[in-house]
């Protein structure tokens, strides 16, 4: 879905199916790792709203200060919705793991999740313009109507959404679409198809909402 980098990749928010992935790099002093997280994060708070993160801390040895201190420090203050941890480090997923956090479960730990690179596209695109690709889109404009935007992985549209944006074109419908403002007619999700939406029907029009599939039915939920 997300992808920011700083400090030669201390930090990268990438989108992994209807989760939000949180990769805090080994390579650099834990705080200034926090500190660029939180950056990170605040760039793209209006898009996060309550989505799940996945918190993964790479081959970084954890002890209890540490893990404190990533608490205090990001997960508390950012409000963040960790649905599971994942590292690299056995000795950091037995502390984890006696500290009654959850944890990746290994068993589905490589589904739903997108093999091509994130795509940030940083204008607006008018009637005539199309934009495909394998893996998360990330729009910093709006999709006006007429033009179209079709990805593999999840869709996110930092302006309004008018256009037709179709996440999970390759049939995954666990994917999402997140925009700052709704207005389109239409949108697809994997291999469905929403019904045809009208201004006045919606209460949420031109609103910030995230789109997913719950059930085999669009859900709208409005973002705060």
């Amino acid at each position: 879905m997300l992808q920011e980098k700083a400090n030669e990749d201390m930090v990268i928010l990438k989108g992994q199916g209807s989760l939000l992935r949180l990769l805090l790099s080994v390579d650099g002093p834990l705080e200034i790792v926090l500190s660029q997280a939180r950056k990170a994060l605040e760039k793209a708070s209006s898009m996060i709203g309550d989505i799940g993160i996945v918190l993964e801390t790479d081959s970084r040895r954890l002890d209890g200060i540490s893990i404190v201190r990533i608490l205090e420090d990001l997960i508390w203050p950012m409000s963040l919705n960790v649905k599971y941890w994942k590292s690299e480090d056995r000795e950091s997923l037995l502390l984890l793991r006696r500290s009654g956090f959850s944890l990746e479960d290994d068993t589905s730990s490589g589904e739903n999740i997108c093999t091509g690179e994130p795509l940030v596209v940083d204008r607006s695109l008018r009637s005539g313009q199309k934009v495909v690709h394998d893996g998360d889109v990330l729009i910093l404009g709006s999709v006006h109507d007429g033009s179209e935007v079709l990805a593999s992985g999840n869709i996110c549209v930092f302006g309004k959404l008018q256009g037709l944006a179709h996440a999970g074109s390759q049939g995954d419908d666990r994917r999402f679409i997140a925009v700052d403002s709704f207005m389109a007619r239409q949108v697809r999700i994997g291999c469905r198809v929403s019904n045809e939406m009208a201004q006045s029907e919606q209460h949420w029009w031109g609103r910030p909402v995230i789109i997913s599939i719950e059930r085999g039915s669009f859900l709208v939920t409005e973002r705060k």
